[in-house]
């Protein structure tokens, strides 16, 4: 772009140069003739009418000479781009120069497939080896859904998985946490359950009495091998659950 801005003004004090010569010196006028090989008209003296030509002439001169100006103007501050490039292919530069946004932080591009995410799967803890040895061949349970432990929906913060036997309508809950913290959190619900820890299991243990008299489902969370699991089991089936668990 610089180059062809001095190309440009090299070319317009050129011109300037000839016509003020042509003007000023009538010989340099016939020396260009004779260079471009025309012949000058010899006239007298000059009419009036050649010198409202001449004026007209200098009006026209001093006109081109404004456009060459404000070409050479636009070349220099770079309004005009270069020929068979398009306006768009060259960003105007104006101040600083952006910074480059930095590697990972490119947008994606406007058609760009939207993947869905994926919630992450809730961790599923198993039963013991040694509980279901214990249950076999009585007891055969499956996963089932997580409703809330013993029935309460509360427990938003504690993980478990719920284990069913839809022939003995038994409900088993492994639990992540250890059988001290199932023990606190479960004394909060004194409203519906009332805890009576007891030592009739492999280690520690404590059943959850209902405070509605007419209920007939036992539970209770005894700890196995230092996990904590929840049994909620109906009070006719109760005395056999209680043999398979406590048989050596």
């Amino acid at each position: 772009m610089k180059a062809a801005a001095i190309a440009l003004s090299v070319l317009v004090l050129a011109f300037l140069v000839n016509v003020v010569g042509i003007f000023i010196f009538p010989a340099y006028k016939l020396k260009i003739q004779e260079v471009v090989g025309t012949k000058p008209k010899v006239e007298a003296e000059m009419p009036a009418a050649s010198n409202a030509a001449y004026k007209d002439d200098i009006a026209k001169l001093q006109d081109t000479i404004e456009k060459l100006t404000i070409g050479l103007n636009a070349v220099q501050t770079g309004s005009i781009q270069p020929a068979g490039v398009p306006a768009t292919a060259i960003p105007a530069v104006t101040g600083a120069v952006p910074a480059r946004p930095s590697i990972g932080t490119a947008a994606p591009p406007a058609n760009a497939p939207v993947v869905p995410t994926q919630p992450p799967k809730p961790k599923e803890y198993a039963l013991s080896i040694p509980l279901q040895a214990k249950l076999m061949p009585d007891v055969f349970v499956k996963k089932g859904d997580n409703k809330g432990i013993f029935d309460i929906k509360i427990y938003t913060n504690l993980d478990y998985t719920t284990y069913r036997d839809d022939k003995h309508k038994l409900n088993i809950y492994a639990f992540s946490d250890s059988y001290s913290v199932i023990l606190a959190n479960l004394k909060l619900a004194s409203n519906v359950y009332v805890v009576k820890e007891t030592d009739s299991f492999f280690e520690a243990s404590f059943f959850l009495n209902s405070t509605n008299a007419k209920d007939t489902t036992i539970r209770f969370v005894t700890a196995i091998e230092g996990k904590a699991y929840g049994f909620e089991v109906p009070k006719a089936y109760y005395p056999r659950l209680k043999k398979l668990l406590t048989n050596k």
